[in-house]
């Protein structure tokens, strides 16, 4: 039997191999370079194994003369489990067939032994033979007609029958061995599927080994890759630091108000005509409050509008004829919406995966307004207070976060009846009264 050599093939990896960069600039490149190279060596030794293996396969089956059966036992002791068990499948079907064919040429002729009988056991003189001569003549072959003689005679005829009942016999001894023969050659294809199961299973067992060993190797070669950062969208950037010059100049114009607060109020009902000749020093805080007015608010889903053109901000945004305090309320709040905008960006961008990432400034300058409006809710409900001095001493716009988180403290825990917390532990012999 011929083996048919595309069913023993397995595919061989599609790449072996690859190049690794030179030139490396750091340590850990060097490292995962490195690592690169053993996992494309161990590829290419499988590789190369696999193909030694065929060119085995191919010089066992001439060694063996074309004997399948010695063939077969050389694959299960090499170990090729999958190329014994595609082999004994075929063995197995082409066995099955022939022994088929067999038995249906056995069963075909011990039919036509019957008939012979039969029709002969009726013969009683020339005519009555002559008469099934011509009966048989048409539904066997010539060349049994051959074997049955054309003139009567009784021996003669019980001969042949009897020679018939004999061939029978043997017929069907023959077909009780061909069962046995296909039960021996299921018990020896269910043997040979047996033991390449467990030895592919051990196979199997060491693959999975190395391929763990290269997983385990790929993901140390990634970790000690340089991370591939991305690039923060430009319009986005745009954006946020479109938002930044308007918190500059929102703070500006605070300070500029704080310098000069006189330059702001009734009497500038006026007009600027008026109040550039009679306040020619409060022109830059007035410029200020104007210029704010035009500045965009840009949110991070791509909105922008200007301050004054957003049913939102318009609010806030202070006139020269407001009191000085009034506008810097109104400043502040309009602070926090755009602080609340660039918190947004901040916390999309601020992550170490992108490229110059934003920092969190606008993030920590909102809780720390958050933490300072806490402050002044915490004073009214507990009755402690800083005082106008205190909170003029403390600056608590200049204060970190944990100093502002503190005071809070300080302040609850004043209000809770708990005296030992009422002097701030940053400013010893600084007390938050009642």
């Amino acid at each position: 039997m011929a083996v048919q050599w595309g069913l023993l093939d397995t595919d061989m990896p599609a790449k072996v191999g690859g190049s690794v960069q030179q030139g490396q600039k750091n340590a850990l490149a060097m490292q995962a370079a490195g690592q690169e190279q053993q996992m494309n060596a161990l590829k290419l030794q499988q590789a190369q194994q696999e193909m030694g293996n065929k060119n085995a396969l191919r010089e066992a089956y001439r060694s063996s003369g074309g004997d399948t059966g010695k063939f077969l036992e050389t694959l299960k002791g090499s170990g090729d489990y999958e190329s014994a068990m595609k082999l004994q499948k075929g063995l197995s079907e082409q066995q099955k067939y022939e022994m088929e064919a067999k038995k249906a040429e056995l069963e075909n002729r011990i039919k036509k032994v019957e008939f012979i009988s039969q029709i002969l056991s009726s013969s009683h003189d020339q005519a009555s033979h002559d008469a099934n001569l011509s009966q048989l003549s048409q539904d066997i072959e010539p060349e049994l007609m051959q074997n049955i003689p054309k003139v009567y005679n009784p021996q003669e005829m019980q001969f042949i029958i009897k020679r018939g009942e004999s061939i029978k016999d043997q017929d069907y001894l023959k077909m009780r061995a061909i069962d046995q023969a296909q039960r021996e050659q299921q018990l020896a294809q269910t043997a040979t599927y047996q033991q390449a199961q467990l030895g592919l299973a051990g196979q199997a067992g060491q693959r999975q080994e190395q391929e763990l060993g290269l997983k385990s190797q790929e993901a140390q070669r990634k970790a000690n890759e340089p991370a591939k950062l991305e690039n923060i969208p430009p319009a986005h950037r745009a954006a946020y630091m479109e938002n930044e010059a308007a918190l500059t100049k929102i703070d500006d114009a605070i300070e500029k108000i704080k310098t000069n607060p006189k330059a702001l109020g009734m009497g500038n009902i006026a007009g600027e005509f008026v109040t550039q000749r009679t306040d020619p020093e409060g022109v830059a805080t007035r410029a200020a409050l104007a210029e704010i007015s035009s500045q965009k608010r840009h949110e991070l889903s791509g909105a922008s509008i200007t301050a004054s053109e957003s049913p939102v901000l318009a609010p806030f945004i202070p006139k020269a004829t407001d009191d000085p305090t009034a506008a810097i309320d109104k400043l502040k709040s309009l602070k926090k919406h755009y602080l609340e905008s660039n918190s947004q960006f901040e916390s999309e961008y601020s992550k170490p995966d992108y490229k110059s990432p934003f920092p969190t400034k606008a993030t920590e300058r909102k809780e720390k307004i958050q933490l300072i409006d806490e402050i002044k809710k915490a004073q009214k409900e507990t009755g402690f207070s800083l005082g106008a001095k205190g909170e003029k001493e403390m600056d608590l716009e200049k204060q970190d976060i944990e100093n502002l988180k503190d005071i809070v403290h300080s302040i609850r825990q004043g209000g809770a009846g708990q005296e030992n917390a009422i002097t701030h532990p940053q400013y010893p012999g600084f007390s938050i009264r009642k």
